[in-house]
C-alpha cells in the first residue's frame, strides 16, 4: 500500500478523521472500502516522453543541443542532470533490448504497478506503432528501479 499513498492527503481535516482521495473525503474508518478505487485510480501521463526527452530526439551525451528540440517550459520542466541520466539509461537499455529510446520510457511507464495510461501525440502512422510496441516490452524490476535511479541495471 506505500506506493499507492501519493493518491492520499492525510494534511486536511486530520483530527476530523476523513482522509482526501482524489478530492473526495472518505472517513478513516471506510478507508478499507476504498482501497480497490485508490489502487485502481488512473494515472494518465500526458507528457509521457518528457516533452520530447525522451523522444529520442535528444541525446543523453548532447545536452546543450536539447534546447533546439525542446521548447523553454520543457527545457525548465524536465531538462535536469537526473532526467539525463534517466535518458542515458534509457538508450542503454534501448541498445540492450533493440528497442527505441521512446519505447524505453514507455515500457517504464506501463510497467508502473499503476492503472497508468500514456497520451502520446505523434503526426507519424509508423511512430504510433511503434510507441504501441511499448505495450509488449517487459521490464525486470530492476530495470525498473534503475531507470529510477534507484538501482544499477
Amino acid at each position: 500500500m506505500e506506493k499507492y499513498t501519493l493518491f492520499l492527503d492525510e494534511s486536511n481535516d486530520k483530527d476530523k478523521g476523513l482522509i482526501f482521495v482524489a478530492g473526495f473525503a472518505i472517513p478513516n474508518s471506510q478507508l478499507e472500502l476504498f482501497s480497490d478505487y485508490i489502487l485502481e485510480m488512473p494515472v494518465i501521463a500526458y507528457s509521457s516522453l518528457g516533452r520530447g526527452l525522451f523522444s529520442g530526439r535528444v541525446k543523453s551525451g548532447e545536452t546543450e543541443k536539447a534546447a533546439a528540440v525542446m521548447d523553454s517550459f520543457a527545457m525548465k520542466g524536465y531538462a535536469d542532470p537526473d532526467n539525463f541520466e534517466r535518458l542515458r539509461r534509457c538508450e542503454e537499455l534501448a541498445r540492450k533490448y533493440d528497442r527505441s529510446v521512446p519505447q524505453i520510457a514507455l515500457a517504464w511507464l506501463f510497467g508502473q504497478k499503476l492503472n497508468t495510461f500514456a497520451v502520446i501525440g505523434t503526426g507519424r502512422p509508423e511512430r504510433m506503432r511503434e510507441n504501441l510496441e511499448a505495450l509488449a516490452i517487459r521490464l525486470t524490476e530492476d530495470e525498473l528501479l534503475y531507470l529510477d535511479l534507484q538501482g544499477r541495471g
